[in-house]
């Protein structure tokens, strides 16, 4: 393990909770260019959509490989989604029209009930599976971000 020091952007040097300037951990690896974006929450909160959709998109931008994934109640966001606040709306269609959506949790659409309004978008449903594989993704170099 590397030592190094907590400093901010702007050059501050600060120091860990228990009062360490310096503490084992690995270097962060700037190089790090995959991102897995988790979407969990319910739609009615669209700033939980816009923000890491958003994100996805300029991350997308700057070259770096992306995957979005709606989880849980993130995939009620598909039953009238042109519902929802429009900046969520167009950070969405954003994403989807990169290619960025990489999945929709088969057993939390079949379970919602939004089977179709997902596969209207063009997803594939069949009820079996539980996705993502955050352990797969892990292990591909994924840096997770759950929302």
């Amino acid at each position: 393990m590397k030592r190094w020091l907590i400093e901010t952007p702007s050059g501050h040097r600060s120091t860990c909770r228990h009062g360490a300037s310096y503490f084992d951990a690995p270097v962060h690896d700037r190089s790090i260019a995959k991102h897995a974006f988790l979407l969990l929450s319910d739609p009615e909160n669209p700033g939980k959509f816009a923000n890491p959709l958003t994100y996805a998109s300029q991350l997308d931008d700057a070259g770096h490989e992306v995957a979005v994934y709606f989880d849980g109640a993130a995939t009620l966001w598909f039953d009238g989604y042109e519902q929802w606040a429009g900046p969520a709306v167009e950070a969405y269609e954003r994403a989807r029209d990169a290619g960025l959506i990489a999945g929709v949790c088969d057993h939390c659409a079949t379970a919602m009930d939004v089977v179709d309004a997902v596969e209207r978008e063009g997803f594939e449903i069949d009820g079996s599976a539980h996705a993502p594989d955050v352990a797969g993704l892990s292990e591909e170099g994924y840096e997770l971000h759950m929302v």
